[in-house]
């Protein structure tokens, strides 16, 4: 016969083997857990065969992507440390955001643009984003450990972020839309390149050639013994007193005038621009002066008289270009040429 402590000795060990169960299920359950991948060759190159766990993607550690249209799912490798994604159609990089342990990352000839989920990424080391169409990388501000940054064939116009880099041994800015390296010149100062660093400005907006800002950059960065590839490109450049213009497509010739972007030289001028979209009028205003433009027209209304045009406004790339010479004049400014430098000379 069973004796009443018995029992109670019983009963006590079932409810402890019972909570046990309890306690361990969930574990379990984790560790089961399916991710579901919406893309069937990203879900092929993490498992070819079987369902995908919770488990399987935590043991990922080094990842290479090709011919993948979308990366849903990949937030769950939370310990991967190398990914490569390659001639992809991908646009949306989103859930990188959640793959902190990265170090090694390359997006290679794809259509990413929108780079802001990589701000979070502060183990990254390497990183990769040749041939995309990427304009803003304020994101990679703050990310300073990166010692290889390569960013060629892009669409960047400003390089700012970068000033407090302090490790690079290998940057790669070449086609680009740069209008100005100055930044390199911080990071330098700011002993941000190794010795053997290697730098890549080749195929951008910038002028490199006597006298220019450019090329102080450079000669600065080859006195510290820096490697640095560019090319001489003369591109017009436009001085106003002591400070050259910035521009974002970069002057040309029409008809022997030189043609620079509207806003650009109106701004720096001191002068106020209009736009009227109903008749297409471009309108510069500065204290009494008043000069209206029309693209693909030969005639400019100064003050409201007419004056013929040698070469009339123009669209290049979405931005309107306008002859130089006159709209300085117009304002009052005294203009020169300075052949050897290419360079268009505006004084008071």
């Amino acid at each position: 016969m069973v004796s009443k402590s018995d029992r109670t000795l019983f009963a006590l060990w079932t409810i402890s083997l019972v909570l046990l169960v309890v306690l361990l299920i969930p574990v379990k359950l984790q560790a089961t857990t399916l991710i579901t991948i919406p893309d069937t060759n990203l879900k092929n190159m993490i498992k070819p065969t079987g369902d995908i766990t919770l488990e399987d993607m935590e043991n990922l550690k080094k990842l290479d992507l090709q011919t993948i249209s979308s990366l849903e799912g990949l937030q769950y490798a939370k310990n991967l440390e190398y990914l490569s994604i390659r001639n992809c159609d991908i646009k949306d990089i989103s859930v990188l955001g959640s793959l902190t342990q990265l170090n090694e990352l390359h997006i290679v000839n794809c259509k990413v643009s929108n780079i802001s989920a990589l701000s979070t990424l502060s183990n990254l080391r390497i990183v990769d984003l040749k041939n995309n169409q990427i304009q803003d990388i304020s994101s990679l501000k703050g990310l300073n450990e990166i010692n290889q940054l390569i960013l060629s064939g892009n669409q960047i116009k400003s390089i700012n972020a970068l000033s407090e880099m302090k490790h690079l041994t290998r940057l790669d800015l070449s086609d680009n839309q740069l209008q100005d390296i100055s930044v390199i010149g911080l990071i330098v100062k700011n002993n941000g390149f190794t010795s053997d660093a290697s730098i890549d400005v080749c195929t951008n907006y910038f002028n490199v050639g006597p006298e220019s800002p450019a090329m102080d950059t450079i000669k600065a960065l080859k006195t510290k013994n820096l490697m640095v590839a560019y090319q001489i490109q003369k591109w017009i450049q436009v001085k106003i007193n002591d400070n050259f213009l910035t521009m974002d497509v970069p002057p040309t010739v029409i008809n022997g005038r030189t043609m620079v972007p509207m806003r650009a030289i109106f701004e720096a001028l001191g002068a106020t621009v209009q736009y009227d979209s109903q008749k297409h009028t471009i309108t510069g205003i500065k204290e009494d002066t008043k000069l209206v433009l029309t693209p693909n027209v030969n005639v400019a209304v100064i003050n409201g008289k007419n004056v013929a045009l040698d070469a009339p406004p123009t669209i290049v790339n979405g931005r309107t270009l306008v002859p130089v010479r006159l709209i300085a004049e117009v304002m009052g400014k005294h203009v020169d040429w300075k052949a050897e430098t290419n360079t268009v000379l505006i004084t008071n």
